[in-house]
């Protein structure tokens, strides 16, 4: 069993979140009013976290590279459609920590998708 597999497993154990196989090395979680927040394996190391945005989000700009706070949440144009994205290291990942990085990364989404949100982010708020 890879580490992603073990964590995924351990993660609905704890929190009884179920995911949905889209590749061997990817998974989709449902957080709530419609929200879709896919989770991928990257060279079995590096555990991905991304949703794509709507064309409904307001007007963005690629930002927080860097971020402030570990794992930043980046938002950049991938072929065209913005995608929110967010990494770190599987080895050492709990579920626990999962569990708060994909409610934190869910409520970052959610800010993008609101229709506040191009106001918001002219206002550099959110990281």
């Amino acid at each position: 069993m890879s580490l992603f597999d073990d964590l995924l497993l351990r993660l609905h154990l704890r929190s009884g979140f179920a995911f949905d196989t889209c590749e061997e090395t990817m998974v989709s979680l449902r957080c709530g009013d419609g929200l879709r927040v896919y989770l991928a394996a990257y060279q079995d190391r590096w555990l991905v976290l991304y949703h794509e945005l709507d064309g409904d989000c307001g007007p963005v700009t690629p930002d927080n590279l860097f971020g402030r706070h570990w794992p930043a949440h980046v938002l950049s144009p991938v072929d065209g459609i913005w995608i929110l994205w967010s990494q770190q290291p599987l080895a050492g990942l709990s579920e626990h920590a999962l569990e708060c990085w994909v409610s934190d990364f869910a409520a970052s989404v959610a800010r993008y998708r609101s229709p506040a949100a191009a106001t918001e982010k002219a206002r550099g708020g959110w990281f």
